[in-house]
């Protein structure tokens, strides 16, 4: 029988029986073993105290207090009758993860994919009736999930369709259909961008969302590749299915057994390059598919990397120059990683091509190559070191700069004598007073810098040359001029403009934190947050596991600089782990950044960098270098004054959302007052749709798109200045997390379970439940 058959005469009862303070199975545990314990009790003292009645009597008073035991487990228990009022109702959850995005090979030897999972299970439902079947006896409420459950559609006999599908799309910043009036409008609208694949955590929001509500039964249309591994939770859910008397209907999407395909992965270069300075470009290939459970084939095939110079924006006539060559040999399914290293003598941009020749085993053709862009730019990045003391972590990060062969630093010490030798190109003797001298830096790295010694108009500088000229900002805390409470710029009133870059807030004047600087006598070691755990600028080294490892065996610092919080728009990477930061004294926030305009701020809440040297000197190099990196972003994608496109970073997990901010100028190079600018998106795939960049409203002249990353591939950002030629452009890089690819083939074994357990049915194919 056809799921919409099972459903059409499914009846719901009148009325359910059901415990008021059992949810799940877990909770009657204890209620029973308080009521086991006291039976006990009871037994032991009443029989010694009835010794001397009759057999008869002793019974009599037992059973009696027994009864009054069960009167009690009963009431606390909450028995009760839930009366169903209302039409009967069907639950849909549509599996939205990036798994359903997977294209299942079609075995025509063509080389070509057939739909993605979630565009094949729309096809289904519109080719089919089940909907409308379903709908002549029963309401219907659609969800989407992926790590949670989402309710997006629903229709009631006395309501009508309630649809909410729309305003979602619009909150999470994509733009929705114009009209989504019926479920099926609904599921074409759907997206397969999740990160993670819950399926106990939707079962049991959904279970939640409709308790009290008629439910006849859950359809769970999905590939079962369950990201969580929480076997307890499933079953759990599963469990609250039954008790409540609800059946679970699954069905399967995807191949049990994927056929075999090899594909390009990634390609890992940097955003940037220097003339004759070597860089390499990281290939992944990856097979998946087949019987994983044979080893004995062994599959060996070339992988080439190509170049071509691009020339304002277009691909130029030249033909591809071939880079090198390297041999893979896979004898199992999972990932391989080539190096290539480039060595290029003249600034140009370049794209980079990586194909593969793979066995006939093969069936997929279109994933056999992978793009990338690169850079080569002869300039160099121009750093100003501002130390208000000779700290360790200044005297190192000016030595490291002075070795860097693609930097240069000058240097303001307030401290430092007339003649002093320090690891500079020049020693300023005043901090740039003119947007001229401060718009030859790239960067300005500040170290527990006293800003009260400089003027409004030096201020008022740094902030224009932050905000929209994109210059990068390193602050470090320090305990001397940050700490002071009393006199110190952090409760100066004058100084908003300079408590404005920071992305932290201040303890006030009047508060109790006189020294705001928290030492210890050991390291507390670091907390990293999740966007900690993905920021590349955070890396010890090029490999994630190594750069893991580095920052586990790392003891953290001793001490830390407080503060009363993370402002709003910022993002917190790393915390310290101390017990004394865990809400004693405020935040203990140790990496912090933000955007503020067109730049870029880092703010690093410990002076102790430098003790990473101590254990790896190289990985100390590395990280500081792309702190620096990150930082001076804003610079580095200025293509002129009239306007720069930054994005939050160039490589994305798939169904992530992209933060892109611009700055925009008139012809006059002041701030662009249009409310909206349009900005072309195009879709690794090839599709071409336009976005509107609001403005933010606290920083005139500066844009920001949220865009939904919903496909595997390079995205192409790109915009066109107004009464301007000046094109701007950001290529973005979006793969599927490890976890969703971990195995592309369908789950039947748990599919299957879920509906024998609670009562449902499991279709191995969307043709064997939908008309």
């Amino acid at each position: 029988m056809i799921l919409a058959d099972v459903f059409l005469f499914a009846e719901v009862a009148p009325a359910v029986f059901r415990w008021g303070r059992i949810q799940e199975s877990s909770d009657s545990l204890l209620p029973l073993l308080v009521f086991i314990l006291f039976v006990l009790y009871f037994y032991r003292r009443y029989r010694s105290d009835t010794a001397t009645l009759k057999h008869w009597q002793r019974i009599l008073l037992l059973s009696l207090r027994f009864l009054v035991l069960v009167a009690l487990l009963l009431f606390y228990l909450k028995p009760q009758w839930e009366h169903i009022v209302g039409s009967s109702r069907v639950a849909v959850l549509v599996d939205t993860s990036a798994s359903m995005g997977n294209h299942d090979v079609v075995e025509n030897n063509t080389g070509e994919a057939g739909p993605n999972r979630l565009e094949a299970i729309t096809d289904w439902l519109q080719r089919s009736d089940m909907v409308n079947k379903i709908l002549e006896k029963h309401d219907i409420a659609v969800y989407s999930f992926d790590k949670t459950a989402e309710r997006i559609f629903q229709h009631t006999r006395d309501a009508g369709e309630e649809n909410v599908a729309e305003n979602n799309l619009k909150d999470a910043g994509a733009e929705a259909p114009a009209s989504l009036g019926t479920s099926l409008e609904v599921f074409a609208a759907l997206k397969a961008e999740g990160v993670e694949t819950r399926l106990d955590s939707a079962i049991s929001e959904v279970l939640q969302n409709e308790k009290g509500r008629p439910l006849t039964g859950i359809v769970v249309i999905t590939d079962g590749r369950e990201t969580g591994k929480n076997t307890d939770s499933l079953n759990t859910a599963a469990e609250t299915a039954v008790r409540q008397q609800i059946p679970i209907f699954t069905i399967g999407v995807g191949k049990v057994q994927q056929a075999v395909n090899f594909r390009v992965a990634n390609i890992d270069v940097p955003e940037r390059a220097f003339p004759n300075d070597p860089f390499t470009a990281k290939v992944s290939v990856e097979k998946i598919g087949g019987n994983e459970t044979d080893s004995s084939q062994t599959d060996t095939f070339p992988l080439e990397l190509w170049s071509q110079k691009i020339t304002d924006g277009q691909e130029s006539n030249e033909l591809q120059t071939k880079i090198g060559e390297k041999t893979l040999t896979f004898k199992n399914f999972g990932v391989q990683e080539a190096v290539f290293e480039i060595r290029l003598a003249e600034p140009q941009k370049i794209k980079l091509t990586a194909k593969i020749t793979p066995p006939d085993a093969d069936k997929l053709e279109e994933d056999n190559k992978r793009e990338a862009e690169t850079e080569v730019v002869d300039r160099k990045d121009r750093v100003l070191l501002f130390a208000s003391a000779p700290t360790r972590d200044y005297q190192f990060l000016c030595t490291q700069i002075h070795r860097d062969k693609s930097m240069s630093a000058d240097v303001y010490l307030p401290w430092s004598k007339p003649g002093a030798s320090q690891n500079a190109e020049k020693i300023l003797t005043a901090f740039p007073s003119n947007p001229a001298e401060i718009s030859q830096y790239d960067i300005i790295i500040a170290f527990d810098p006293n800003w009260r010694d400089l003027s409004t108009e030096q201020i008022n500088n740094l902030e224009h040359w932050v905000g929209r000229m994109g210059g990068g900002l390193l602050l470090v805390a320090g305990n001397v001029f940050q700490n002071d409470a009393v006199a110190g710029w952090v409760t100066d009133m004058t100084m908003d403009k300079i408590r404005a870059l920071y992305p932290v807030e201040f303890f006030a004047r009047q508060s109790a934190f006189d020294h705001r600087y928290h030492g210890e006598e050991k390291p507390s070691p670091l907390k990293f947050t999740p966007q900690g755990e993905e920021a590349e600028f955070l890396r010890t080294s090029d490999n994630a596991v190594e750069s893991r490892a580095f920052w586990n065996d790392f003891p953290g610092f001793y001490g830390f600089f407080a503060v009363r919080g993370v402002k709003p728009a910022a993002t917190l990477y790393v915390s310290s782990g101390s017990p004394e930061a865990a809400g004693k004294i405020g935040s203990g926030a140790l990496v912090v950044s933000q955007f503020y305009g067109a730049g870029r701020v880092l703010y690093i809440g410990s002076g102790e960098l430098w003790r990473l040297r101590r254990i790896d000197d190289k990985m100390y190099e590395k990280l500081t270098t792309r702190m620096l990196r990150y930082v001076s972003q804003g610079r580095l994608q200025r293509e002129s004054d009239r306007g720069s496109l930054t994005a939050g970073r160039r490589r994305y997990t798939l169904g992530r959302i992209a933060q892109l901010r611009i700055t925009a100028n008139d012809a006059q190079l002041r701030p662009l007052t249009m409310p909206e600018l349009p900005v072309d998106v195009i879709s690794p795939s090839g599709a071409l749709r336009t976005v509107q960049a609001a403005v933010d409203p606290n920083v005139p002249g500066t844009y920001q798109v949220h865009l939904p990353l919903s496909e595997e591939g390079n995205w192409t950002v790109r915009l066109f200045l107004p009464d301007s030629d000046l094109r701007l452009e950001r290529i973005l890089q979006v793969q599927m997390s490890d976890s969703e690819r971990e195995n592309p083939s369908r789950n039947e074994t748990l599919l299957r379970s879920i509906a024998e357990t609670t009562g449902g049915v499991y279709y191995a194919n969307p043709t064997d439940a939908l008309p």
